[in-house]
């Protein structure tokens, strides 16, 4: 388990990139980040870094599935 919190506050875009391409291998079970703009997780995820991944929408207490790739393309 890795928990990644608002990374981007912290790396530029190259790195965050590198890092996501790290932890998208099959060495890590599940990856948990956390970003205040949640809008760059899915052009990573659906860009260059191709893997099965939720993005959850917290909001108000509640919890909703914002984005969802099932399969890789």
């Amino acid at each position: 388990l890795l928990l990644l919190d608002d990374i981007y506050d912290k790396l530029d875009e190259k790195r965050v990139k590198q890092l996501m391409n790290l932890v998208s291998s099959n060495h890590f079970g599940q990856v948990f980040i956390t970003d205040t703009h949640a809008d760059r997780i899915p052009a990573i995820f659906d860009g260059d870094v191709k893997i099965y991944y939720k993005q959850f929408d917290i909001k108000n207490g509640g919890v909703k599935i914002k984005h969802l790739i099932e399969e890789v393309k």
